[in-house]
């Protein structure tokens, strides 16, 4: 069988940057992109790290023998790894350990093919966060997200779908066809499950679903290439490059305006008004969805979710889906006419009015004014308390990060600055998460971590799967066991525990995991810092929680301390606010 994502992908990426001629179909199942060999590596300028290869099944290794801090064994990194008891880590991505090896090839086809990862992913999948991927999976299939290949997510895989991506590339919305013309649709060559007369009549019922709700209206006519939707039945390749992959898998695919064609899988079994094969009206009404410029819902029960559902003999549009297309056509009024009204756009233009002062000097006099020096301005966080990442550096320093600056949380006098000035130019804008390990100094953002020593301020950009197989990007926050060596990783209301030899050993929710969590934290936190051998201190929201690291018990106070606690010492110019209000920006110009 040729090779139908391949096909796809070329095609459907080459017509999707055309917006008017935009097709949206893929093909389902397991695919070799032979053809797609492009490794994309990265280089550390001072730490010579490179992106390793790697393929399906195989070990990658990864040599960060010179870049470790000596308190910290990095081991060859094995695509194939053990995690728990029910769970291992095949070619970067967690399974389920009852789960057959095939439906990881299948998986990785189908991130592909429906917009989760980049094309040709497979060749240079140690840069692919696929626990994010499978989480936006889980999540636009409506299941829920484990991040790892589990039962569930194994059973929508081999769930029949429509062939549009779940993620479009270069498409940002809008796309549709004038309000106040007919939408003219034509039948090409029809299926021979059905009769003609019945088919065409399906397919007319698709059509009124949207008219009835919208102020669209359709006319049928003489199939032509000036024809807006047209509609036909192929099997595998059938005239568009596109081709399906017989019965099961794709049911069909269309493209969105101003090439709104609709094509159906002849290979299928459609049928009308009955349990068996594949329902003809409700696949053809989601297809046209796509025609008018619809994309996949995420919500069971829309028509325009991608997967297939069955027949549903109480067929009604969802909400979602009302909202969809009454957002790009208005509603139906009733009236045969519709009238668009271009809308008025005032725009106001402020000139910037500059006053010069003019300056006499007397040729016997001159005046040096000396200012003292400024300081960028903290964010609203320097005041409220909720921060990106904190981190004690090894020399006991503590810094609050929070956008583009930090603060120092371990002294009286007020001291902050541009983040990127104190720890690399490197740095992205936003850091996520951080931790000190040793000399090295670790930061997060996105799917990407980086790090420095005290001497040496270059960061390599180096993706999560390089060194924590598992992780998901966009993590809250991080810390490191002072005794064991092990990570903990924060996301949502989830803990990922990581060995010393960097191996998940385990995905918790917080609240099960440490004993007397607050409250606060049960749904996620904002930083984690160890402040010293037995404490560490866990913030969310304005306030911090102490937590011994020993017995991984919160301490103390279950609401939590308030910032406002130490604000007076660390910063005074924030003393007279009221921190309950969310601040714009803290002056710090002396009084």
């Amino acid at each position: 069988m040729a090779n139908f994502c391949l096909i796809f992908a070329a095609v459907f990426l080459t017509r999707l940057t055309t917006v008017l001629n935009t097709p949206i179909s893929v093909t389902f199942g397991p695919t070799q992109l032979t053809d797609i060999t492009k490794l994309v590596s990265e280089t550390g300028d001072d730490f010579g790290l490179t992106t390793p290869r790697s393929a399906i099944l195989t070990t990658v290794s990864e040599d960060d023998s010179d870049d470790d801090d000596g308190g910290e064994s990095v081991e060859d990194t094995t695509i194939l790894q053990t995690t728990t008891s029910s769970e291992i880590v095949i070619s970067g991505i967690v399974v389920d350990e009852d789960i057959d090896e095939s439906k990881v090839v299948k998986l990785k086809a189908n991130l592909e093919q429906f917009g989760y990862v980049p094309l040709g992913s497979t060749f240079g999948e140690a840069n692919i966060n696929y626990t994010s991927a499978i989480l936006e999976y889980q999540q636009n299939g409506g299941i829920n997200q484990t991040g790892i290949l589990d039962a569930e997510t194994a059973a929508l895989l081999d769930t029949p779908r429509c062939g549009v991506p779940d993620i479009l590339p270069y498409v940002t919305g809008g796309i549709a066809w004038p309000r106040n013309v007919a939408v003219t649709y034509s039948f090409g060559t029809l299926s021979n499950d059905l009769s003609q007369t019945a088919i065409k009549n399906e397919l007319r019922r698709a059509f009124q679903v949207w008219d009835d709700v919208s102020s669209l209206t359709f006319r049928e006519v003489v199939d032509s290439s000036s024809v807006d939707i047209r509609i036909k039945f192929g099997s595998y390749e059938h005239g568009d490059g596109i081709s399906f992959d017989g019965q099961g898998g794709v049911l069909a695919h269309a493209f969105l305006p101003r090439n709104g064609d609709a094509h159906f899988d002849d290979s299928e079994r459609w049928t009308i008004g009955t349990n068996s094969g594949t329902n003809l009206f409700q696949v053809a009404a989601h297809e046209f969805g796509h025609s008018l410029g619809l994309y996949h819902s995420d919500v069971q029960s829309a028509l325009m979710y991608p997967y297939y559902r069955g027949y549903n003999p109480n067929f009604n549009l969802d909400r979602d889906d009302i909202a969809g297309i009454t957002s790009l056509y208005g509603r139906n009024t009733g009236s045969t006419t519709t009238t668009t009204r271009r809308p008025t756009i005032t725009r106001t233009t402020t000139r910037r009015t500059t006053t010069r002062r003019t300056t006499t000097q007397l040729a016997t006099t001159q005046t040096t004014t000396i200012r003292p020096p400024t300081y960028p301005t903290p964010p609203r966080q320097a005041c409220t308390g909720s921060f990106d990442a904190v981190i004690k550096d090894n020399s006991d320093r503590i810094y609050a990060l929070a956008g583009r600056y930090y603060w120092r949380l371990d002294q009286a006098s007020p001291s902050w600055g541009v983040v990127r000035n104190r720890f690399g130019f490197d740095l992205p804008e936003n850091v996520d998460a951080s931790f000190q390990n040793g000399i090295f100094s670790y930061f997060f953002s996105g799917c990407y971590y980086y790090y420095q020593t005290s001497t040496r301020r270059r960061f390599p950009r180096t993706p999560f799967n390089r060194r924590w197989v598992g992780l998901p990007c966009d993590i809250d926050a991080v810390y490191k066991s002072g005794d064991s060596g092990t990570t903990y990783f924060f996301k949502g209301r989830f803990v990922y525990k990581f060995s010393s030899s960097n191996q998940l050993q385990r995905r918790s929710p917080i609240s099960s995991y440490f004993r007397n969590t607050p409250y606060a934290l049960r749904d996620g936190v904002e930083a984690v810092v160890r402040v010293d051998d037995v404490y560490l201190h866990f913030y969310r929201d304005g306030r911090y929680y102490r937590m011994i690291e020993s017995t991984k018990q919160f301490v103390n106070f279950p609401n939590g301390l308030s910032y406002r606690d130490v604000i007076d010492t660390l910063i005074p110019q924030c003393r007279s606010l009221n921190l309950s209000v969310e601040i714009e920006s803290c002056s710090n110009s002396s009084e």
